[in-house]
């Protein structure tokens, strides 16, 4: 069983501590040359402080005619190492995996922005884009290893090749749009050549631990699902790469490609080998409708929980808690919990739901509510926790603190099957000795059994063992003893 807060081992460079990444994001908010502004730089480290595994910036430009957008974080200057650095920094510092995403928007460059038309493989009358020559796709791949290259000297674990949502990489391995004749057109084998050259190039020029991660599209924008799966094929052959990121804009669609009508998207890619090669996925969750279908696909049934620093359980005898106020952080190993049901209601204000939870001794509600914050991709936290139950006893069943009220030794456990045993078996109970499991007798169901002797006087609460008697009968075992021996 895997918990979200299991780690991850890359085939190359640093693991990442948990199951969390922050996706690259079209922010804005740098410097119109490119350069990083404070905003941005407050905003990806508060997210990586924020306990991310991995924290991505937005999409990096490795030319300056491949801008996408305005205020775009650029990687196609020495001008740009200076803030990539202090980025790069913050980002480890506090904790976080800091990988660059590296991406060439390609026809998609607006030209009031980059001031010439953009460059696309072939001419696209719709877009006004002229087709590359061959040494500027060549220049183009030397680019993008320049600026892994660069990210790597600016200190960051690793880059991310945007090759997804029509961008520059992904144009090239449009069939449509890409009607080249040269090496780079033509076959998929040709038309992925971009792709499997900068890859080649960035582990050439980059050294051993640098983690190098691929963002495809699995359909539109010209895409075959069969072609990206045979490609996400020699990607995971080349072993050269250590993460697939899949953007498949909704995790639980359907194939709009026709040749797979029916099928979930998701599905034809995580039944694939990987190797070694992580796979991830983005996609949208938009309602309370999606929230409770993440918690049910994630958060229900058998699980695996890491305790929070504020717990009460102990490590080399000292609770967890009294480490949290010292500042210092402890290791804690993911514990199995069930959770039998877990409902997400919307309330008038959009940021707050609440939570209906029924679960297992041990389970920490408010690492519940933690878990599902990072699952949406940000982060949650409990604003009032009321046990509403404990086992069988309900909010129905309390008295007043002022006015306690006891329940009966009786009333305590009649919701047990009952065994009645004559008195020489009772004596035998009244000092404690273990007793055959015999259906014949009363003993009824898998237990715990309320057992009584005559005069229907309570004895006590048996449990089973896994001790087995020589007639192959299971023995019982004393766990509560209420009347005692004179």
């Amino acid at each position: 069983m895997v918990s979200a807060y299991s780690p991850i081992k890359f085939a190359h460079g640093l693991g990442m501590a948990n199951r969390f990444m922050l996706a690259p994001l079209t922010n804005q908010q740098s410097h119109a040359d490119g350069t990083l502004s404070d905003e941005e730089h407050h905003w990806l480290t508060m997210r990586a402080r924020g306990g991310f595994g991995i924290t991505m910036t937005c999409a990096s430009h490795v030319q300056r005619i491949g801008q996408g957008f305005p205020g775009q974080l650029g990687c196609f200057s020495d001008d740009h190492l200076e803030g990539l650095t202090r980025l790069a920094h913050s980002i480890k510092q506090a904790g976080s995996v800091a990988l660059a995403q590296l991406h060439h928007a390609g026809n998609r460059s607006p030209k009031e922005l980059i001031g010439e038309a953009p460059v696309c493989p072939s001419d696209d009358e719709k877009t006004g884009a002229r087709a590359l020559t061959t040494s500027e796709v060549e220049t183009v791949i030397a680019d993008f290893v320049s600026a892994a290259v660069r990210s790597e000297k600016a200190g960051f674990d690793g880059v991310e090749l945007h090759g997804a949502h029509g961008y520059l990489i992904c144009q090239f391995l449009s069939s449509e749009l890409n009607q080249r004749t040269d090496q780079y057109g033509g076959s998929l084998e040709n038309r992925a050549r971009v792709l499997m050259s900068i890859i080649d190039g960035v582990r050439e020029s980059c050294g051993p631990d640098f983690i190098l991660a691929v963002r495809l599209s699995p359909e539109r924008f010209g895409m075959r699902t069969a072609e990206i799966q045979q490609l996400f094929g020699w990607l995971v052959e080349s072993n050269k790469v250590d993460l697939i990121d899949m953007s498949l804009w909704d995790v639980f669609g359907d194939c709009a490609d026709p040749d797979f009508a029916g099928k979930k998207l998701l599905d034809q890619f995580v039944s694939l080998e990987r190797g070694n090669v992580m796979l991830t996925v983005a996609g949208k969750i938009h309602t309370p409708a999606d929230v409770q279908r993440v918690v049910r696909e994630n958060l229900t049934g058998d699980i695996l929980q890491v305790p929070p620093m504020v717990s009460a359980l102990k490590v080399d005898g000292k609770r967890l808690h009294e480490y949290a106020r010292e500042g210092v952080e402890i290791e804690r190993k993911a514990r199995p919990v069930h959770i039998s049901r877990f409902d997400i209601e919307p309330t008038d204000d959009p940021l707050v739901y609440r939570m209906s939870v029924e679960c297992s001794s041990g389970t920490y509600v408010r690492t519940l509510a933690d878990d599902l914050g990072r699952l949406l991709g940000g982060g949650a936290h409990l604003r009032r926790l009321r046990r509403t139950r404990v086992g069988r006893f309900t909010e129905q069943m309390t008295s007043a603190i002022e006015s306690p009220e006891l329940l009966s030794e009786v009333g305590l456990v009649e919701h047990l099957a009952r065994v009645d045993l004559d008195a020489e078996t009772a004596d035998r109970a009244l000092h404690g000795a273990m007793l055959p499991v015999d259906a014949a007798g009363g003993w009824l169901g898998e237990g715990p059994w309320s057992v009584y002797g005559p005069n229907e006087v309570l004895l006590g609460v048996y449990e089973p063992t896994a001790s087995q008697t020589g007639l192959g009968l299971t023995l019982a075992k004393p766990t509560v003893v209420i009347a005692f021996s004179g």
